[in-house]
């Protein structure tokens, strides 16, 4: 369940948030492989519940093109082993050390592990076509004016380029510092799906994780900073 050059194998849990495109101040535009444009109900069908190849391209004034290929729909005894495979490697993460990176942020900053050693550290491991991890962006601001950046730093590695990225905060607002080109941390993880959030205690020991798009994400990754603050 990794990512393997573009193709992306999702759970229907990670699409259950989904918002419409009618809600967004910059549309998602889904086709399919020949070009033809997409209902939201035919680009669920691809995505909930099965493997399937995605690209995506920003256009000039913002929105996002997405084109889906479907690879093979998930019978129900496949789920239900794939989201036992998802909740067995969430358990064998817990308590171990964060692997090893470097990344510069959009703002300049290098993050690695001797600058976020003795700070609590909140990863948020996303992708610009991923609806669920631009719902909840909102959330996670009004996480991150909770906290100190003396106490708390929280990341937001993304497996688009510095380009798609850019476009995209154009027209949204992240708080998190957010570094670009991250494929290679999410395949050190094996990131099963998106988004996927990580607390990391002040030894750089991961103690939480989330996985999938949540509507309680902003409380759940407090409870568990407020215990690695006390």
């Amino acid at each position: 369940m990794k990512i393997v050059k573009t193709t992306l194998i999702v759970l229907v849990l990670l699409f259950q948030t989904m918002v419409s495109a009618q809600s967004q101040t910059v549309k998602e535009i889904y086709k399919d492989k020949d070009g033809k444009v997409l209902t939201e109900e035919e680009a669920g069908k691809i995505m909930n519940g099965g493997s399937y190849d995605m690209s995506t391209k920003i256009l000039g004034n913002g929105d996002v093109e997405i084109i889906l290929s479907q690879i093979k729909r998930f019978s129900e005894a496949e789920t239900l082993a794939m989201l036992t495979e998802d909740e067995n490697w969430r358990k064998t993460l817990i308590g171990k050390s964060f692997p090893d990176f470097e990344r510069t942020s959009l703002d300049g900053k290098t993050i690695n592990k001797s600058y976020l050693k003795g700070k609590v550290a909140v990863f948020n491991f996303w992708f610009v076509a991923c609806k669920p991890c631009v719902e909840e962006m909102p959330d996670l601001n009004k996480l991150v004016s909770k906290y100190t950046k003396n106490e708390v730093a929280f990341i937001a590695p993304s497996i688009d380029s510095k380009v798609a990225i850019q476009k995209f905060l154009e027209n949204h607002s992240f708080d998190y510092a957010v570094t670009t080109d991250s494929r290679l941390l999410a395949d050190k993880l094996e990131i099963k799906g998106y988004p996927t959030h990580f607390v990391v205690d002040q030894a750089g020991v991961i103690r939480a994780v989330f996985v999938g798009g949540s509507d309680r994400i902003e409380s759940l990754l407090s409870k568990e900073i407020d215990k690695l603050l006390k």
